[in-house]
């Protein structure tokens, strides 16, 4: 997953995380390099974060840090989860900057949720 903000130039955004995504991507050597070098860098180090579903590894940041490169690794307990089960309700969440994915491994379910009149989130689309 690569993030940015960049402000309101989609363009310039879509064009730099594509070239980056598949970039690594297609060399598997230079991924493996950016995943060993995290735990020698500090400052890259610290923005790592766990959590039960998911782990983030933060890979690289640009110079003027307004661009990560993130590695997500998935839980098994998320490739079980078939439907919407009330985890998968309380872990939807939306996000404050642009960004780009590319799945290495594995898929990917999108589920947009509305507000039922104040009542329990439910799935819109699935």
């Amino acid at each position: 997953m690569l993030v940015g903000d960049i402000g309101s130039n989609l363009d310039e955004f879509e064009k730099a995380s594509k070239e980056i995504l598949l970039n690594v991507s297609q060399n598997r050597a230079h991924l493996r390099e950016l995943v060993l070098q995290v735990p020698k860098n500090s400052m890259l180090f610290s923005l790592c974060a766990h959590y039960d579903a998911v782990d983030k590894i933060v890979l690289w940041n640009s110079d003027d840090c307004k661009m990560q490169l993130r590695l997500h690794i998935y839980s098994d307990r998320i490739n079980r989860s078939i439907g919407s089960s009330q985890a998968d309700i309380a872990e939807a969440h939306n996000h404050r900057w642009n960004f780009s994915s590319l799945i290495l491994s594995g898929g990917y379910r999108h589920t947009i949720y509305r507000i039922n009149n104040g009542k329990e989130d439910l799935p819109l689309f699935a």
